[in-house]
């Protein structure tokens, strides 16, 4: 009997751990907790992704090279897309880090806007180190989906669960940049 326990106990353990963590994690933005924000989510690499996603949005998918490619008057020349891009990277610096994050909640709080509990809409082991987690504010319409990688990491007493890439919704970031200017 215990040489099933153990292994029941460890599994189930293990299926459960993705959603503690991102439970802490809820707790410590509730709580503008920066310190678990900040070795909770690996804020460099969300940030490297968040650029890429606003640039793909700006310069949006290569055309294929089969013949001679047709300007559409709405594409921007190279320098300013690498301008605009450069510039919504320093936004992207600037804004999505714990401090911002602790802070607008806060300002959020305090203008009556606090977000509701967000809805689980999926949550699902994509392997045996990486879980996906699409997130929405029962406030929010389906568009505004905010998707969240978590990896398990090595830490000081074992493996941990990090979020290393999150997919957030323009009108999100834009909101969240005018709480806080």
């Amino acid at each position: 009997m215990i040489r099933l326990v153990l292994p029941l106990t460890l599994i189930g353990a293990y299926a459960a751990s993705p959603y503690v963590s991102l439970y802490e994690m809820g707790q410590a933005v509730r709580h503008g907790d920066t310190r678990a924000l900040a070795s909770d989510i690996d804020w460099s690499s969300v940030r490297e992704g968040l650029k890429e996603d606003i640039a793909d949005g700006i310069t949006g998918d290569p055309m294929p090279t089969t013949s001679p490619a047709v300007a559409n008057s709405d594409d921007l020349p190279p320098f300013g897309e690498s301008f605009v891009t450069s510039m919504a990277g320093n936004v992207v610096d600037r804004t999505v880090t714990p401090q911002h994050l602790a802070q607008t909640m806060t300002a959020l709080r305090a203008a009556g806007a606090a977000p509701a509990q967000p809805v689980v809409e999926q949550a699902r082991f994509q392997g045996p180190t990486t879980f996906m987690v699409a997130l929405r504010s029962p406030r929010s319409p389906d568009s505004e989906t905010v998707r969240l990688r978590l990896d398990l990491v090595p830490s000081e007493w074992g493996m941990r669960w990090e979020v290393t890439r999150a997919w957030i919704p323009e009108a999100m970031l834009a909101q969240s940049e005018t709480h806080s200017s």
